[in-house]
């Protein structure tokens, strides 16, 4: 594995999100990636500038369409951001706003709250060209990989059936149509729904008890 400053051709990104988990899990990986961060935005100013200086960005913002703006040469945005006031996921529309400004987005998970907003994104991309990329990081762990280098093989044959073990718990039944209520489960379900997707393919049916 090489180190960031190994890498001669480095991918420009802006970052949109200075809260904590970017801070102990996105930022620090940028250490072994091509990434060449220039600027930073948070709606909190004293985080923006805290987060510039930690992780060596050259600028800071507080409002990312200020820095889509006066960054031209970006090639790409990370975006971690909570959730707005009705629980829903902030990610369909600063990511549009990226890939309007030529940007490419690579974006947490959840990446919507409907699939309206899923394929609003998807509209965005076809428009303009740039893509925006889920964290769907837990189907590619190494565990993830070996199996799926497994059943892949020809002599184990078409795989059947698979059982994957994620504990989540969920609000009471007349709760559940309140986002900010659901907002821990869609915030995890989405990783054994990824792992059983990569491993078995696209989901066509859910049933639950």
């Amino acid at each position: 594995m090489k180190y960031n400053f190994e890498v001669e051709e480095k991918v420009r990104v802006g970052f949109i999100g200075c809260g904590g988990h970017s801070f102990r899990n996105i930022y620090p990986a940028f250490q072994y990636a091509p990434i060449d961060l220039v600027a930073v935005c948070d709606l909190d100013p004293e985080r923006a500038r805290a987060y510039a200086r930690q992780f060596g960005a050259l600028r800071w913002y507080t409002d990312h369409r200020e820095m889509l703006e006066k960054e031209e040469d970006l090639d790409a945005v990370f975006i971690v951001t909570g959730y707005d006031p009705e629980g829903r996921p902030q990610y369909p529309r600063l990511a549009a706003d990226a890939m309007r400004a030529g940007c490419h987005a690579w974006i947490e998970k959840p990446p919507a709250s409907r699939v309206a907003e899923v394929e609003e994104m998807m509209g965005v991309s076809r428009e303009t060209g740039r893509f925006v990329m889920v964290g769907f990081k837990k189907c590619f762990y190494p565990a993830i990989e070996r199996t799926k280098e497994i059943v892949s093989r020809g002599e184990f044959g078409r795989p059947a059936s698979i059982y994957v073990r994620y504990p989540l718990s969920l609000p009471p039944e007349e709760q559940r149509r309140d986002q900010g209520r659901m907002r821990g489960f869609l915030d995890h379900i989405v990783h054994p729904a990824s792992i059983l997707q990569y491993l078995m393919g696209k989901i066509e049916r859910v049933y639950f008890e």
